[in-house]
């Protein structure tokens, strides 16, 4: 357990290291969970989930400062079995999620060598509206939208370091939250 643990924590560290600096326009992903047993009282019935992820972003350049950014994401998930369950709980479970993020990227503050950094200056500021509707499209209501807004501030110290400071709300069912 100690060495998954470290193999984790060497991965992340590794990856953080070595982000990337482009952004994907497409991205298509899918996940399948092999079936695996439910608790009691269905612990003899298989689950068999798998989910798909589509992801659509459409930058708009104003200028060499300024970029509107717009983003749509479709998620679904699927739980797939054949178990007659109680009325209330849901089975099976087909859930979809509609995401957009839309907001406005500006670039500010002292120049810099383009060519060393990739960019003339070095600060900027994201601000970013999420709204978001997930449904299993049979019992729809108000309740199934959400809102999400994040607001980022980055700068660039070196060509090796670039650091991103926010916060993000999100409103849902359980209640707003803060971070």
């Amino acid at each position: 357990m100690t060495k998954l643990l470290l193999s984790l924590a060497v991965s992340f560290i590794f990856v953080g290291l070595f982000a990337q600096s482009h952004i994907e326009l497409f991205t298509l992903a899918g996940a399948y969970g092999f079936p695996s047993n439910y608790e009691s009282p269905y612990e003899n019935e298989k689950a068999m989930p798998a989910g798909v992820l589509a992801n659509l972003k459409a930058p708009i350049p104003f200028n060499d400062y300024t970029v509107w950014f717009n983003q749509l994401t479709y998620t679904t998930f699927h739980i797939n079995n054949d178990i007659q369950m109680l009325a209330e709980i849901a089975n099976p479970i087909h859930l979809h999620s509609f995401i957009l993020q839309t907001g406005l990227f500006k670039k500010f503050g002292n120049m810099m060598d383009q060519k060393m950094f990739g960019t003339d200056v070095d600060k900027g500021i994201l601000v970013l509206f999420a709204p978001r509707y997930m449904t299993d499209f049979q019992n729809t209501s108000s309740k199934n939208f959400q809102f999400g807004a994040v607001v980022l501030y980055q700068k660039i110290f070196s060509w090796k370091l670039i650091m991103r400071f926010g916060a993000m709300y999100h409103q849902e069912l359980g209640g707003p939250y803060f971070v």
